[in-house]
């Protein structure tokens, strides 16, 4: 075919050369805020010549601050482990239920997000996925979104993966040594209760890969748990009021000072991550499955 058209295979190999090395490519933020992507496509349409067609004044600006475009006042908060898979999961998820409670949403990717963004938030959904318990950033997020300053947030889990099984954090049964058992429970003891609490929620099914139909119906389920969102009208004034009261609090400023020693002392927990190993349930004799440790 490449012949027919007046092509050899040393036409081929030197375009992909030319793709490899002579090019400068373009990193592309999967994740985070959106001005990083933007100025991607700001970089890509200047290389193309695009921008002097009049695409300087549209919402590609220079102008946008970078802290603009940042979630003020999510009243949900995502987060899940930090592969990208299951990241993009959060972000699908994210969209879905925005469009369902028009409310803002935002996906946490790490605890000075977290700290920053929790006072004004009332609920955190975790979407639960295989190996999650192993991943030690999760557990530190999940740490501060627990402890950190700020209102209670109130738990919802999804299972995001089907592969994913609901461990059982009592180890003494698997460890051959007691001394040490107990010794990685005490060490781990804030980690070990924040995980607790995070299984004994009963999780709704989410499909990241499913149809758009079936994401919705999931997320319409999921909305109905949000009992703060069931009325949008009531539920927006009831937040500005709670904002306003938060703002006028004397301790509102004092708040700031204790995110940062929040996140020091956060930083100073023994954080490594536990190998926790999935067991199937076994109903012969109504025990719990056991996790190793």
């Amino acid at each position: 075919m490449l012949s027919s058209h007046g092509m050899e295979m040393q036409d081929v190999w030197l375009a992909y050369q030319w793709l490899q090395s002579d090019l400068v490519p373009l990193n592309m933020p999967r994740f985070g805020p959106v001005s990083g992507r933007e100025d991607i496509v700001r970089g890509m349409l200047d290389r193309c010549g695009m921008l002097s067609r009049g695409l300087r004044g549209t919402v590609l600006s220079t102008g946008i601050s970078f802290t603009s475009l940042l979630p003020s006042r999510a009243r949900i908060l995502i987060m899940s482990s930090a592969d990208a898979e299951s990241l993009s999961a959060c972000e699908v998820f994210m969209l879905v239920l925005q469009a369902q409670l028009h409310v803002e949403c935002a996906v946490v990717l790490n605890r000075k997000q977290m700290i920053r963004w929790k006072p004004f938030a009332y609920y955190l959904v975790v979407l639960l996925v295989r190996g999650i318990f192993n991943d030690h950033r999760f557990g530190r997020l999940l740490l501060t979104g627990l402890s950190a300053p700020g209102r209670s947030l109130e738990l919802l889990t999804l299972v995001a993966d089907p592969h994913f099984e609901f461990p059982s954090f009592d180890c003494d049964g698997q460890m051959h040594d007691v001394d040490d058992a107990n010794a990685i429970m005490e060490d781990n003891d804030p980690l070990i209760e924040a995980y607790r609490s995070l299984v004994s929620v009963l999780a709704m099914p989410f499909s990241p890969l499913g149809s758009e139909g079936l994401q919705q119906k999931q997320v319409a389920e999921i909305a109905g748990r949000m009992h703060r969102y069931k009325d949008p009208a009531t539920a927006a004034w009831r937040d500005d009021a709670d904002d306003r009261g938060l703002e006028m609090d004397l301790d509102f400023e004092e708040l700031a000072c204790q995110q940062q020693s929040t996140m020091h002392s956060l930083s100073e927990l023994p954080m490594e991550p536990l190998a926790f190993q999935a067991a199937k349930l076994q109903q012969d004799d109504g025990t719990a499955s056991k996790f190793s440790m």
